[in-house]
């Protein structure tokens, strides 16, 4: 029986990785699949070479001349990434020469998700200022000393006893919690979702906007609300964008958009 004939585009010494050693575990159980690692950064024609009489190509890095690749080497149907994005491929050109081109849309879904509102809660605690104050052994001086001029001025000129206070001592109208704050997810596909049905027990308002009708059952399951997307940035605390990189998704995020969005918001992406 012929085998199926994979090749692993990837760094070189890539398949003496925990990565490269599962994709080998998991080909490993397939009986009719053969599965070679070619190093990605070396000479287009020995690649060429080695593609010979190949089926499918995965792709570990970003590879910009896949498209010359494949014009050079018919067998080639399907070209395989581990990732979600696919933006760095020429997809129409590939179809022309009858080649398939999948991604591992929500391969990681859930940590993406949980790295997002990771995110939103670091900025809003400012983590990276408490963190690196408590390592210094400094318990009290939470809040960078610039974000204060204007408070110090207030103080010094309302308090006969200014020299109490320090520029850079916690400043507490710098820290926010989560609670009661509208949460504008743009993208409520495998990441997105997750992100709301997370933070719905983090008592936020979560809204959202996609171009994708989704199920009735899958919105009511995710806990958000659909509005448009001048509204979603209009009136959000925190804007997270969830959407892949296309065409249709290019400079979606400009400066008119950021001109509507609240002084206060942030944005994740």
């Amino acid at each position: 029986m012929s085998k199926y004939k994979i090749a692993v585009l990837a760094p070189n010494g890539y398949e003496d990785s925990e990565r490269g050693q599962d994709l080998i575990n998991f080909a490993s159980k397939e009986k009719d699949v053969e599965l070679i690692f070619i190093d990605g950064d070396s000479n287009l024609e020995d690649i060429v070479t080695k593609c010979k009489g190949i089926t499918a190509l995965i792709t570990q890095g970003v590879y910009k001349y896949i498209t010359d690749l494949v014009a050079k080497v018919d067998s080639i149907k399907l070209i395989q990434t581990p990732s979600a994005g696919t933006d760095w491929l020429e997809k129409s050109k590939l179809a022309e020469f009858g080649v398939s081109v999948a991604n591992n849309g929500g391969g990681n879904a859930v940590a993406v998700a949980e790295h997002a509102i990771a995110l939103m809660f670091s900025v809003y605690r400012k983590l990276d200022l408490q963190i690196k104050n408590l390592k210094e052994g400094n318990y009290q001086n939470f809040a960078v000393p610039d974000l204060m001029d204007n408070i110090f001025e207030t103080e010094t000129s309302q308090n006969k006893n200014s020299e109490s206070y320090t520029p850079g001592s916690w400043n507490r109208s710098e820290y926010h919690t989560l609670v009661g704050k509208r949460i504008g997810i743009i993208g409520l596909g495998r990441i997105g979702s997750r992100v709301a049905k997370r933070l719905n027990g983090w008592e936020c308002e979560i809204v959202y906007h996609d171009i994708v009708n989704f199920p009735e059952q899958y919105v009511t399951d995710s806990g958000a609300k659909k509005v448009s997307l001048n509204e979603l940035l209009l009136t959000s605390d925190i804007v997270t964008v969830h959407v892949p990189l296309e065409r249709t998704t290019y400079h979606m995020i400009s400066v008119e958009e950021f001109n509507t969005m609240k002084n206060s918001a942030l944005i994740i992406n």
